[in-house]
């Protein structure tokens, strides 16, 4: 590998066989990260999903118990629990 060498040229621009083959030990970072990147939006948007029906879920338990309570009847009665 290049990489594990001693580059001896100094501030000298790198060769093309230089630049090949340290390219070649380079992983395709970029597709690498677009990909990466699009995962965790994926993620990203289900944990916020999760989140909004789980919050309205809690929402509509709540009015249904302030329901509940209005009418005076016993907590579960509307929802069946």
């Amino acid at each position: 590998m290049l990489a594990e060498t001693q580059l001896d040229n100094g501030h000298q621009p790198a060769t093309k066989l230089e630049f090949a083959l340290l390219s070649s030990e380079v992983p395709p970072t970029r597709d690498a990260l677009v990909e990466r990147i699009a995962e965790m939006e994926t993620k990203l948007l289900m944990a916020f999903h999760t989140f909004t029906v789980l919050n309205r879920l809690a929402t509509l338990e709540s009015r249904i118990a302030l329901v509940e309570k209005h009418l005076n009847l016993p907590p579960g009665r509307l929802t069946g629990a």
